[in-house]
């Protein structure tokens, strides 16, 4: 007596057993690849100067050169491969935000600098930050600074200070050594001292003083 066929159930099973394989090693070679996280931008900003940015509380997740933050305007030359800051204006600071030596140092290259609205306290600047500003300014900014540090900015040619105190016996004391200048506004401050234009040496005939009180 021949035995009876295996049920056709059983075939399709011992087929199905004998694929598996083959099927899962297909399926998981077609699957798309896991996206990672998308990483930030690279930044064109030179590194340093953008470590220098952040010790200043100045966002960084988009390009500073390309995208300044709401409060703190940036302008960066066209360098390659790392471009880098001319003008940076720092406006309506937390008053937990303090200069630092190393950043300002990184920084310059700056020829603007502006404070608006950032009641800190001023330190004594890199002389290589010095010699490459041209223009500052400080409205209602920076804790009491003196003629002798304003002084030092010896290169401007663009001078602002309104509603910030100033520890000067007179002008003369912040522009006797500011030879390139050619606008000057000093306003609302407590220097009490005459303003004496005799005395104010500018090289540049169209050099003119905007307003002083």
């Amino acid at each position: 007596m021949k035995p009876s066929p295996p049920p056709l159930l059983l075939i399709l099973l011992l087929i199905f057993i004998s694929l598996f394989p083959i099927i899962i090693t297909s399926v998981s070679l077609q699957l798309p690849p896991t996206s990672s996280p998308s990483s930030p931008s690279t930044s064109t900003l030179d590194p340093n100067q953008l470590k220098a940015l952040q010790s200043l509380n100045i966002p960084t997740s988009k390009d500073p050169c390309i995208q300044p933050s709401f409060h703190n305007a940036t302008q960066c030359d066209s360098s390659k491969p790392f471009r880098h800051l001319l003008s940076l204006t720092l406006s309506n600071c937390s008053t937990s935000i303090s200069l630092s030596y190393n950043a300002l140092k990184s920084l310059s290259t700056l020829q603007s600098l502006h404070f608006l609205n950032c009641p800190i306290a001023p330190i004594h600047f890199p002389p290589q930050l010095t010699y490459s500003l041209l223009s500052f300014t400080s409205i209602n900014s920076l804790h009491k600074i003196s003629g002798v540090w304003l002084s030092h900015l010896a290169n401007l040619t663009d001078l602002t200070v309104s509603n910030t105190p100033i520890k000067a016996s007179g002008p003369y004391v912040i522009l006797a050594h500011m030879k390139k200048l050619k606008t000057l506004t000093i306003s609302n401050t407590n220097l009490t001292a005459q303003w004496d234009n005799s005395k104010v040496h500018f090289t540049n005939e169209e050099s003119q003083v905007l307003e002083s009180s």
